[in-house]
């Protein structure tokens, strides 16, 4: 796992953890796949193992790699903290604002996630397929612009059981949209949308690191 660091002018890497799946986690997980697969029902299927010390889930792992990252660094300022759609989990994204006093969390979205608009639930990739954006100008790191189509609501994800900004946008070449959540709702969509990219933003993202 990676934790980067990125102000106005460079990216830094600022920590890495390395860590291994728990044995039987690894073998229990193969084993409710196979049985998922023949039908099984889940309350035929083995339990789900107890956890391991040895080996923290990675929500523990991004969470504890942010909070040394903010012990060595106590006066450093964030503006936002970004993680991949793996660590888009209501524990790492409510545990990585409180850890940095409130800050925004902006995690991608898996496509089959579900969320609500009233009565109304279903996958975040069917609504946003179904609505289509608003032209936008896109500056990516400050630099060239280009026009991305973005839509947004503000929406019940079931899985964090509350309420998230979500916006979602593509290039013109694209045929599907890539989607973000956002803790703070009170931001502008287009910060959002560009937050990631854009050259002033202090930014931690969070992802697996493979060689």
């Amino acid at each position: 796992m990676l934790l980067v660091l990125v102000p106005p002018t460079i990216s830094l890497p600022v920590g890495v953890v390395f860590s291994q799946p728990a044995p039987e986690r690894s073998a229990w997980e193969r084993t409710a796949k196979a049985l998922k697969q023949q039908g099984v029902p889940t309350k035929q299927r083995p339990r789900t193992p107890a956890p391991n010390p040895q080996s923290p889930p990675k929500e523990q792992r991004a969470l504890r790699l942010l909070e040394t990252f903010q012990a060595h660094h106590p006066d450093g300022r964030m503006h936002a903290l970004m993680a991949d759609a793996l660590y888009g989990t209501a524990t790492v994204v409510d545990g990585a604002s409180a850890l940095v006093r409130g800050v925004q969390v902006l995690a991608h979205m898996r496509r089959h996630q579900h969320m609500r608009g009233g009565k109304r639930a279903q996958h975040v990739a069917a609504d946003f397929a179904t609505h289509p954006g608003t032209p936008s100008s896109i500056r990516i790191r400050g630099g060239e612009a280009g026009v991305a189509l973005v839509g947004r609501a503000r929406l019940y994800v079931g899985a964090h059981t509350t309420q998230r900004f979500i916006v979602a946008s593509k290039y013109e070449a694209e045929e599907t949209y890539r989607s973000l959540m956002a803790s703070d709702l009170r931001w502008r969509t287009l910060d959002m949308v560009q937050g990631p990219t854009l050259r002033w933003l202090v930014e931690v993202f969070m992802q697996d690191w493979q060689s």
